[in-house]
């Protein structure tokens, strides 16, 4: 397996593996906490959203759907159509 990383931080990358893992200090909680987006504000915000190299975690499913959903509106014009398939994947045994 090859581990990618995204960042020199060796902090940062033992937090994301105690996370991975399932054992976070109350350390790694409070400096997650500290990277809630609605406390920065707007224009960084807005330069951190519109970043091609922001990585967005949900707490929900539901959460991840609707932001996947608006991006998809954004990206959505007469030249670049959008559409919506619902199917039904049937796995067959062999």
């Amino acid at each position: 397996m090859t581990i990618h990383q995204l960042t020199q931080d060796i902090d940062f990358i033992e937090l994301q593996d105690r996370i991975r893992t399932g054992c976070p200090t109350s350390n790694d909680c409070k400096r997650l906490i500290d990277l809630n987006i609605h406390k920065l504000s707007v224009a960084k915000r807005t330069e951190i959203e519109t970043s091609a190299f922001t990585i967005h975690l949900f707490a929900t499913k539901q959460q991840c759907s609707d932001y996947n959903i608006s991006s998809l509106i954004k990206e959505h014009s007469s030249s670049h159509p959008v559409a919506v398939i619902k199917s039904k994947l049937e796995r067959k045994y062999v």
